[in-house]
């Protein structure tokens, strides 16, 4: 459950279309022809107070499978498009496609062009991949216990 309130947490953490400050600063002393390591999070989110309602009187393991399912298919339905956009580069421009549905984003390495071309109004977020860290920022923490109850909104 700890990881569903990280997705959550992600969820909320960032807006629309936005470049992070450190990606544009790298982007602007790049090659045109460089690789950069991203992450694109796109706009979409859980509805977590539709997975509460429908999984009422759920089991703990049947709500972790439903809110699962969930998950993957809002992950699918919002990183579509950003893929076909991202696989539409040919191979000099972006390698290294991986998508993650526990916290719905896409990283890989890209030009500053093809970073540009794909940071618009239907992401939230492109920002610079560090090795061994998820896109993930901390809005808060829940007192140690709770984190079972992130499906409970």
């Amino acid at each position: 459950m700890k990881y569903l309130f990280i997705c959550l947490t992600v969820a909320l953490t960032a807006s629309a279309g936005m470049i992070t400050p450190r990606l544009v600063d790298q982007m602007e002393t790049a090659r045109a022809d460089a690789m950069i390591d991203i992450f694109v999070k796109p706009a979409g989110d859980v509805d977590c107070g539709y997975v509460a309602q429908a999984t009422a009187g759920f089991s703990r393991a049947d709500r972790r499978e439903f809110a699962v399912s969930v998950m993957k298919a809002v992950a699918e339905q919002t990183q579509a498009p950003i893929l076909e956009s991202l696989k539409a580069w040919p191979s000099e421009s972006v390698t290294g496609l991986h998508t993650n549905w526990l916290a719905n984003f896409i990283s890989c390495s890209a030009t500053p062009d093809a970073i540009r071309d794909i940071a618009e109004p239907r992401l939230r977020r492109v920002g610079r991949l560090q090795a061994g860290h998820l896109p993930v920022h901390r809005t808060h923490r829940r007192p140690a216990g709770e984190h079972g109850r992130a499906l409970q909104g």
